[in-house]
C-alpha cells in the first residue's frame, strides 16, 4: 500500500540541550538511522522541520506558515495537508528504537478498517508521534490549531481512531512493540540510547 512517511523533527529539544534530530549514534545521526530504517516502507519520505533546515537529502516541510511554532500538531497538520496518500506514517526523531516492521503492521491495520487512525498504546499511555494516519485526520487537526488547542491528546479524541497495544500485536513482533515507543528527552536518556545500540551491534557481530 503506498504510504508517505513523515519524519517529524520540527522540536526545540529544550530539556536535551540541543537538536534530538541531530544527535549521533555509531556514525549517524538520529535522523539517518531513522531515513534508514523507514525507507523501505516508504512510497514517498518527507521530514517535517517546523523551523528548522536540515541538510539531508530528502523532501522538508517547514510547519504550514498558519500555524508555525504551534508544536507536534502542526507538523501532523502539514504533513496531512500535503500529503499525496491516504496513508501516512508519522515517526519522531526521538524515537531511536521505532521499528520499520511495527509500522507496517500498524499500515495494514488501518488498511482494514474504515477509521482516521492507529494510535498505539503502551502502559495506558498514547503514542501519536509514531503512529499511521490517514489523510481525512487533518480536518480534525486543522479545527484544533484555529482553537489554539494544541495538545495531541485533544487532537485524537475528534479522531475515529483505532487504538491498538500489545496483546494486538502478532507474538513475533511483541519485543519490538515494547521498546519501538521509547523516546529520549534529556542527556541522561541519550546515553541509554548509545550503550543499547552499541550493545546491539555487538551481538549482531
Amino acid at each position: 500500500m503506498e504510504t508517505t512517511v513523515f519524519l517529524l523533527a520540527g522540536g526545540q529539544s529544550t530539556r536535551m540541550g540541543m537538536n534530538k534530530a541531530l544527535l549521533e549514534v555509531d556514525g549517524k545521526t538520529m535522523l539517518e538511522r531513522l531515513k534508514d530504517e523507514f525507507q523501505p516502507l516508504a512510497s514517498k519520505m518527507v521530514l517535517l522541520t517546523g523551523s528548522h533546515s536540515y541538510s539531508m537529502d530528502l523532501p522538508q516541510l517547514p510547519d504550514d506558515a498558519s500555524f508555525r511554532g504551534c508544536g507536534p500538531l502542526a507538523g501532523i497538520y502539514t504533513g496531512l495537508l500535503h500529503s499525496d496518500t491516504e496513508m501516512n506514517l508519522f515517526v519522531a526523531c526521538d524515537m531511536p528504537f521505532a521499528s520499520r516492521r511495527i509500522g507496517k503492521w500498524m499500515i495494514d491495520e488501518l488498511a482494514k478498517t474504515d477509521q482516521d487512525a492507529i494510535i498505539p498504546m503502551t502502559d495506558g499511555i498514547l503514542h501519536p508521534l509514531f503512529a499511521v494516519y490517514k489523510t481525512s485526520a487533518k480536518e480534525a487537526a486543522k479545527i484544533q490549531l484555529k482553537r489554539k488547542q494544541y495538545r495531541l491528546k485533544e487532537f485524537l479524541r475528534l479522531l475515529d481512531m483505532k487504538i491498538v497495544a500489545e496483546h494486538d500485536v502478532p507474538d513475533a513482533l511483541k519485543a519490538e512493540y515494547a521498546n519501538a515507543f521509547w523516546n529520549m528527552n534529556d542527556p541522561e536518556s541519550f546515553k541509554v540510547v548509545k550503550t543499547i545500540i552499541k550493545g546491539m551491534k555487538r551481538n549482531d557481530v
